[in-house]
């Protein structure tokens, strides 16, 4: 099979027409649309029934009928202070400060979930990068076997045959399947010799293929086997599956590209190869388009903590809200409800993890001729905070880092564009700026924490001198006492 390298494509189309209404979004978060929807139909037939009772029920109710604006929330301030909690990122800070104080032999790693607005690692790249810059640390981490936005990502050049079987926690199936990290397991067809193909980046910079590792699922087929062919030979792996989380260390070389062929591997879970080195940084994209958030539910909690086991994630970050948008609804509680049992379900699934909160950016929507922030921007927003705050997480307010009402309009009509002309996206001008701005909030917090805990070690110090001045007093205090008893019985005795 020949494989071409490509030119990342563009995610997004440069244009204003966005179809709403048939956006892709998970089957969960269709669910609970659908769920609110027969609440809400139940309170309405009950409210009808209601009506009929009392002239005063009636008069009630029609009030109601003709305020169907929900009260407006609390608008969540623009101001960039939105670490000031750090203490809920304490997991990751302390590990970030042993890697900062023993680069040599420590390693901190992120899991960054998001949706499209981070597809083909925008946003995420960058991040990675900044944090590698000053922490150290190689490769682009976990990428899947088959990926959606393969054909768009420049971190990494990655090709695969057609003949994969592809199952998502984005969709429901009749049966369970036993996803893996990124939310997708992938199965050889049968008879068929699937194959997918690493290579380097086309960004510049840190973009080889360091110790490749390959991670795969438990089946009772001991037959297969695996070819990988680089630019100097090629090697024959067997693989064995007895384990609910298998890995296979391709090489311990830093690599170019390399192909892998897949024989008799039918019935074997595949999930993806990891890019990086024993230190410093490592951060993961997990993207998926239309994703809310809610389907991190559907992960299995024994094989997740199979992965936590053997990646060591610090931090998880939640980066989702683009498709809970709806211009048409600013009832939002049915979304921070089911996020709070997100939250409290990842700590479950990666124990000892912070978990970090990336709200929704700007939107614009075009009123009366105008593009203008769309008006459920603020409600939405309003409930990711309230879930962060509820839940104890760390939370960036990305909607105010870039610049609060009507920022995504400057973005998209300002020169250099920074995002793209369906006001929702940022292009890769803009995904840059973005990760910055997130990368210094994530380091505030640090230097924060830093200095919280210099304050706390000074005050143990202190704490510990007064304890120890008030032991030598007390010795002090006995030994005296006893002296002048001794001198006492001493006198006596003369």
């Amino acid at each position: 099979m020949v494989f071409k390298k490509i030119l990342p494509e563009k995610i997004f189309p440069e244009t204003a027409a966005v179809d709403e209404e048939h956006q892709a979004v998970d089957e969960w978060m269709k669910s609970a649309i659908e769920e609110e929807k027969q609440i809400d139909s139940v309170e309405i037939k009950t409210e009808k029934q209601e009506k009929k009772q009392t002239e005063k029920i009636k008069d009630s109710l029609e009030k109601t009928e003709l305020n169907l604006a929900p009260e407006e929330p609390k608008i969540v301030e623009t101001k960039t202070e939105d670490l000031e909690k750090d203490t809920y990122l304490e997991f990751f800070y302390e590990s970030l400060a042993l890697l900062e104080g023993n680069p040599e032999n420590e390693k901190v790693r992120i899991a960054y979930f998001g949706d499209s607005m981070t597809d083909g690692d925008l946003i995420v790249q960058d991040i990675r990068r900044k944090f590698q810059e000053k922490y150290g640390g190689r490769g682009v981490g976990f990428v899947p076997i088959v990926s959606e936005s393969a054909n768009s990502r420049a971190s990494i050049t990655h090709r695969f045959s057609k003949d994969w079987k592809t199952y998502s926690f984005m969709k429901k199936y009749e049966k369970d399947f036993p996803f893996g990290i990124t939310g997708m397991v992938f199965y050889a067809e049968d008879s068929l010799k699937p194959q997918v193909r690493y290579s380097s980046g086309v960004n510049a910079g840190n973009n080889l293929l360091p110790n490749p590792v390959l991670y795969y699922g438990k089946s009772a087929n001991d037959s297969a086997e695996i070819k990988m062919t680089t630019l100097k030979d090629t090697t024959f792996f067997k693989l064995k599956s007895k384990e609910k989380l298998n890995k296979l260390a391709l090489s311990d070389a830093i690599l170019s590209s390399f192909e892998l062929e897949f024989n008799q591997a039918d019935s074997i879970p595949f999930y993806g190869v990891n890019f990086d080195i024993p230190t410093g940084i490592q951060v993961d994209n997990f993207s998926n388009r239309g994703n809310s958030g809610l389907p991190i539910t559907q992960l299995k909690k024994d094989l997740m903590n199979a992965f936590q086991q053997e990646l060591n994630y610090d931090l998880i970050v939640l980066h989702f809200g683009t498709n809970v948008l709806n211009s048409d609804s600013f009832q939002y509680g049915w979304y921070n409800a089911r996020m709070k049992n997100v939250i409290s379900y990842v700590r479950k699934l990666f124990p000892k993890s912070s978990v970090l909160v990336v709200s929704i950016a700007d939107k614009a929507k075009k009123y009366e001729n105008k593009m203008q922030t769309d008006s459920a921007v603020n409600y939405l927003l309003a409930a990711q905070k309230s879930f962060a705050e509820t839940e104890k997480t760390g939370f960036i307010n990305l909607y105010a880092l870039m610049g609060g009402e009507n920022s995504m309009v400057k973005w998209v009509e300002e020169e250099p564009q920074k995002a793209n002309k369906d006001y929702t996206h940022f292009n890769p001008v803009g995904a840059r700026e973005i990760a910055e701005l997130i990368y210094e909030n994530i380091e505030k917090g640090f230097e924060e924490y830093k200095l919280k805990q210099e304050k706390l070690k000074k005050e143990k110090q202190k704490l510990e001198k007064q304890k120890k001045d008030s032991i030598l007093q007390e010795k002090q205090r006995i030994e005296k006492e006893n002296k002048l008893e001794k001198d006492s019985i001493d006198v006596e005795n003369s």
